[in-house]
């Protein structure tokens, strides 16, 4: 019988059963070992899901800011793509190697896109406001005023 622990690293042992099997090798019966253990799933939701989740509220929440503040929404967008596909990465590389697409894959893949689509839409947004003849833009956390002349010159006053 096994003796030795029952939680290990990223399974938990759940029984263990061993008997003399009806096949039979070389005139003596073989034996059968069952071994049934568990995914140990706290860890894998604690590095993979929640992280997600909370990144992708963060991003979200840049949809609410003010359209003076379009560059950042932008930025941060962006940060929450770089980090998640850095995410992706890490958790890929240490999943077994197979040909067919994991649940955890479509998962990240999923988290992925969605920061991507906020970006869309955002520029398509921002497209579709009227020009004002001035505006005021976030330049480096000032404020300035930005206009466009009769020859298409941008005026920038401080």
């Amino acid at each position: 019988s096994y003796e030795g622990p029952s939680l290990l690293m990223t399974y938990e042992v759940k029984s263990i059963k061993m008997k003399r099997g009806k096949k039979m090798f070389g005139g003596k019966h073989v034996l059968e070992v069952e071994i049934l253990i568990n995914r140990r799933l706290l860890s894998i939701i604690l590095t993979a899901f929640v992280p997600t989740i909370l990144l992708n509220i963060i991003g979200h929440t840049s949809n609410f800011f003010k359209k003076f503040f379009f560059e950042a929404i932008i930025s941060l967008n962006v940060t929450v793509m770089l980090v998640l596909t850095t995410m992706f990465i890490s958790i890929s590389n240490n999943l077994p190697k197979t040909t067919y697409l994991k649940m955890i894959d479509i998962w990240l893949l999923f988290n992925l896109l969605k920061p991507f689509v906020d970006i869309i839409v955002q520029t398509y947004i921002e497209t579709l406001r009227k020009e004002e003849d001035e505006r005021e833009i976030n330049h480096h956390g000032k404020t300035i005023k930005v206009a466009e002349t009769a020859g298409g010159v941008v005026k920038v006053s401080p």
